[in-house]
Order: C-alpha cells, then structure tokens, then sequence
C-alpha cells in the first residue's frame, strides 16, 4: 500500500518565525523521519526557495533513504492578476517549480488557483477570472507536461469552487489533488470532492479538522467521514499514493505532537484503506 505524507519541520516554534525557510538539510531530517515512521511516498511543501542542484540533491537523498518522490507544492502566487506582465510572472514562478519538483523526481505539482470565484460572484466575474487562470496555467501545463509532470490543481472548500475547478481543469487537460480537510470548511464535503474530481484525481491531501479552522489533523481525529473519504477513492478507482498533509505549524488552540501526529496519520489511513478493500 502506498502512503505518503509532506515534509514537515520538526521545530515548530522556529517553522513560526519571520524570516523562516525549509533548508535542505532539514528537508532530509523530516524524509529520515517520514521513512522510520513507516510512510512509503513524500510531497515536498516547500520547494520554491530551492535551485536546481539542491532539488537534484534532496531527490537523490530520498530514494537513497528509501523514499519515493511523489509530489511537490508549488507556490502561492497570486493568479487573480490583470497585467499582462503579472500574468507571465505568475506562470513563470509555477514554471520554475515545475521544474525544481522534475529535478527532485516528483510526479504531481499542485497548485492553488488562487483568487477564484466566489458562490456570490457574478457570471461576468467568473470568466473574467477563468480567462486569467487558464492563460497562466496553459503555459504551465504546457512545461509541466514536457517535463513529465502533471499539475493538480487543489480545491477549497464550497461546492462552486469545486464545479470551478473541474470545469478549469476539463479546459486545461490536467489533474485535480483534493485537499479533504478544506472540503470540509465549506458546503462541498471531502467525499464529494473525490467523486467530482472523478478520473482527474491526480493526487490527494488527507487531512482532518472539525470543520472551524484548517489544522491538518491526521486523518480520523477530526469529524470528516472517512469510511465514505475512502468509498469514493474506490469508486473512482483512485490509484495513486494514498498523501497525507500534516502540519507543523499548528494553531495554538490545539495540543500537538509531531511524531504522534505523523504515527496516528499512518496507521487510520492504512486501516480505512483495508477497510475500503483499497490496496
């Protein structure tokens, strides 16, 4: 059975400070932690601030430590965007992170489609903004493809934003990741999600809260119905890596270990997938 899960930072008060980054020695900590824990697969979420050589590097760390490269998270640009030169900035920053997760020997790039349309906006408002997203993410499809990566792009939480995406991704030929625990801060619902993403299912974030505040809980200690999560993932006969995506930056109001967080996330997801007659 394949799972995987992000890289998270052990420090979570330093992963807290201005001026923070992922440096690459650490990102090799949290695969050594990801592979002792039992996990198969790794998403890279930060990889923007890295060049080419690092990712290069990192991607031979992993394989070298046991892991599969799965996925990487590109960055959060902004894609609402008017300028013609804000629109080739945007797809350019995409671009250079197609490019560092093809050097670390990921599949999946996942992007935000940031600024799209609300359930109150206008149909005018909703074109206008498909027209900016789909101009940006051709060119980054494009790339992406020529390097044998496939862009997913990932869902909020209504259920408009989701039929957004789908119909955004039909246009673009290209993949969606469902972030379960942001379909569940909304009116869209984490199975619903998978079932809309149908085949375009590229890739996953599995994640729980309790439907207030996006906290990335391991699966199973949040209020998602995950025996119907996993239902879905068979009825569209998901057959990619079961990725998880943990936090290290947790909100205040919670107690949080990392190393049970990452155990517990692990152990439910191995056990709603066998429950689900997943392999």
């Amino acid at each position: 059975m394949r799972i995987g899960c992000n890289t998270l930072y052990s420090d979570t008060e330093v992963r807290k400070a201005p001026g923070w980054c992922f440096e690459p020695h650490f990102i090799v900590e949290a695969l050594q932690r990801l592979k002792e824990i039992g996990y198969t697969h790794v998403e890279f979420s930060h990889i923007a601030h890295l060049s080419l050589k690092e990712a290069e590097s990192i991607g031979g760390a992993t394989a070298h430590i046991g892991l599969k490269s799965w996925s990487c998270h590109s960055t959060f640009t902004p894609m609402n965007v008017e300028s013609e030169q804000a629109i080739r900035e945007s797809a350019d920053q995409h671009i250079a992170c197609a490019d560092i997760c093809a050097a670390i020997g990921g599949s999946v790039l996942v992007v935000h489609p940031t600024g799209a349309p609300t359930e109150n906006g206008s149909d005018e408002e909703h074109q206008r903004i498909f027209g900016i997203h789909r101009q940006i993410l051709e060119r980054v499809c494009e790339h992406a493809r020529q390097r044998q990566i496939t862009i997913a792009l990932e869902n909020g939480g209504s259920f408009a934003q989701m039929e957004y995406i789908v119909q955004l991704t039909e246009a673009l030929d290209c993949g969606i990741c469902v972030d379960t625990g942001h379909a569940n801060l909304g009116n869209l619902g984490a199975a619903r999600a998978i079932r809309m993403a149908g085949k375009r299912l590229a890739t996953t974030h599995l994640q729980d809260n309790w439907g207030k505040m996006d906290d990335h809980r391991p699966p199973g200690t949040g209020m998602i119905d995950w025996f119907d999560v996993f239902h879905a993932l068979k009825e569209v006969s998901y057959e990619g890596v079961l990725m998880l995506e943990l936090t290290d930056s947790p909100p205040a109001s919670r107690e949080y270990d990392q190393e049970i967080e990452l155990q517990l996330g692990l152990r439910n997801v191995r056990a709603f997938a066998m429950a689900a007659g997943l392999k």
